[in-house]
């Protein structure tokens, strides 16, 4: 129950205002939402399936401490990038991105 508790909490924190958030909600509201939903949830659902058997797998390929390096590094990569294209992306990219996710 506790680790129900911590990974929905993880999640819906570090989802909130998200990519995919963000992507799901404007989409949403170009088309019908229950197509939105299953497709969201769908993929959802795929990522959940990837990230529980590498988080079985893994640890017993490599060692826990070895696994928790590469996790902390990875977390840190990926949240670096994306401050970086924030900080790097102008203003007329960032509405051409949105047209596109609307035109989609």
């Amino acid at each position: 129950v506790e680790a129900n508790i911590r990974s929905f909490a993880m999640i819906i924190v570090s989802e909130l205002g998200d990519e995919t958030f963000i992507i799901a909600a404007i989409m949403a509201m170009r088309h019908p939402r229950a197509v939105v939903l299953t497709g969201a949830l769908g993929a959802l659902y795929v990522m959940t399936v990837l990230s529980a058997a590498m988080g079985y797998v893994m640890p017993k390929l490599i060692s826990p401490e070895i696994t928790h390096k590469i996790a902390t590094f990875m977390y840190f990569f990926f949240g670096f990038r994306l401050l970086w294209i924030a900080y790097h992306a102008s203003t007329e990219e960032a509405e051409e991105e949105i047209e596109e996710v609307e035109k989609a």
